[in-house]
């Protein structure tokens, strides 16, 4: 029924994290990606490898807390009807998401501890820490690294008129157990990312849509 596909560059952390807390989650297929150069790559291959109708991209240093209530989310929300599934982010499009004024669900990090935004629902953006859909879209290969993917994606789904869409209660069902810097300075091609972002998308994208719809 789930695709679960990770990228993976560090076996330890695999096999202590996703690798040590997957079980539980009846026939489902994980694929794994080792050694490529990006995310936005190794998610290409991965879903090119995948099987099941229910795709889940998920980092290799997330654990699952509760198998069972995560996949029964993802089984209810991931349809036709809807873009992209995830635990935590924005319901609109600051960038990047965590600078939004307005934010949903929630998820145990390892570096920031319990961030919990409220309830889940409609949203714009998504944490990349775990992604799911039943569509196949392309991960941009011109995003550097492992950063801004996930709003890309997310605006992917948007551009073709598909809601996206924040699990309640993340912090129940999945850790992020992290280790990377929370301070985008010291993120390798973080900035890049982000004038790929702008140029793709443009800055004001979400204020010009949400004047036309009001209209």
């Amino acid at each position: 029924m789930i695709s679960w596909i990770v990228a993976s560059h560090h076996y330890p952390t695999l096999r202590d994290n996703l690798g040590a807390t997957i079980r539980g989650v009846g026939d489902d297929e994980v694929v794994v990606v080792e050694d490529v150069p990006s995310i936005a790559k190794a998610y290409n291959e991965g879903q090119a490898r995948a099987t099941q109708p229910i795709r889940v991209y998920v980092h290799h240093d997330v654990q699952i807390r509760d198998a069972r209530r995560l996949r029964a989310g993802l089984v209810e929300h991931c349809t036709p009807a809807m873009g992209w599934v995830g635990v935590i982010g924005s319901t609109d499009r600051a960038l990047p998401w965590w600078d939004a004024a307005a934010k949903c669900g929630s998820v145990v990090d390892a570096r920031l501890g319990l961030l919990d935004f409220g309830p889940g629902g409609a949203c714009a953006y998504l944490d990349g820490l775990l992604l799911a859909t039943v569509h196949e879209w392309t991960w941009d290969e011109s995003y550097p690294g492992w950063h801004w993917y996930d709003h890309d994606i997310c605006e992917q789904a948007r551009s073709d008129g598909l809601p996206n869409w924040c699990l309640t209660d993340g912090h129940r069902l999945v850790l992020h157990n992290t280790t990377g810097s929370a301070v985008t300075d010291q993120l390798p091609n973080w900035h890049e990312g982000k004038t790929r972002f702008v140029e793709k998308w443009g800055v004001d994208l979400g204020a010009r849509r949400e004047l036309r719809d009001a209209g």
